[in-house]
C-alpha cells in the first residue's frame, strides 16, 4: 500500500531512486539506514502489476490513469497519506547527513536522490494534511532555515525549472519562505 500511496499522491512522478529512498525512511530517525531501502523489483512485485517503471525516464507510474483518478478520489484509503508523506520528507530533511551539507550546495549529492523532492514538496503535502507531528518536524527545520541546504536547493535548482537565482533577503525569497510557514500555520488556524 505504501508504494501506491507514494505513486498516487506524489506531486510529480518519482524516479525509481526517489521512491526507494522515500520508502527506506523511518519517520523520526536521524539518518537513512541503507539496509531499509527496498529494491525496485520487490516493490513492483508487491503491487501486483498496478505500478510500472517508464524505461526511458525511470519514473514510477500507476499502470493506468483511471487507477490514479480513483486513488486520488479515495485518499481515505491511505489514512493521513499526505501527512505521512510530509513526515517522511521532513524526516529526510532533518537527517544529519542533509543538515551537514554546506549552505551553498547547488547540486544534489548522488547518494541523496530524494533531496530535491523533499525540498520542493514537503510544504505541499503538509498543507494538504496538517498533523501535530508534521508541524513539529517542520519547525525543527525552519528554526535553522538560513543554515540549511534546503534553502539553496529549493530556490537555485536549474534542473527543475527555476532559472533565476533568488538572493536571500529579496522580496521573492521572503515571499516563498512565508508561503511555507503559512502552509504550516494556516492549515491549523493559527
Amino acid at each position: 500500500m505504501e508504494v501506491l500511496l507514494w505513486v498516487s499522491l506524489a506531486h510529480w512522478p518519482l524516479s525509481v531512486s526517489e521512491l526507494c529512498d522515500a520508502l527506506g525512511v523511518e519517520i523520526g530517525s536521524s539518518d537513512l539506514n541503507t539496509k531499509n531501502i527496498p529494491l525496485i523489483r520487490t516493490l513492483l512485485r508487491s503491487c501486483l502489476g498496478l505500478v510500472t517503471v517508464d524505461k526511458e525516464t525511470l519514473r514510477v507510474h500507476l499502470i493506468h490513469s483511471t487507477l490514479q483518478e480513483y486513488l486520488q478520489a479515495h485518499t481515505s484509503l491511505f489514512d493521513h497519506g499526505h501527512a505521512r508523506i510530509a513526515e517522511v520528507c521532513l524526516t529526510y530533511l532533518n537527517f544529519s547527513a542533509v543538515r551537514a551539507l554546506p549552505r551553498s550546495v547547488e547540486t544534489v549529492p548522488v547518494n541523496m536522490p530524494f533531496l530535491i523532492y523533499t525540498s520542493y514538496h514537503w510544504g505541499y503535502h503538509a498543507g494538504k494534511q496538517m498533523v501535530e507531528s508534521v508541524k513539529m518536524r517542520a519547525l525543527s527545520i525552519l528554526q535553522d532555515y538560513e543554515k540549511h541546504a534546503l534553502a539553496s536547493l529549493l530556490y537555485f535548482s536549474k534542473e527543475h525549472g527555476i532559472r533565476e537565482v533568488v538572493e536571500e533577503g529579496s522580496p521573492l525569497w521572503e515571499c516563498l519562505r512565508v508561503y511555507q510557514w503559512r502552509n504550516i500555520y494556516c492549515t491549523r488556524g493559527i
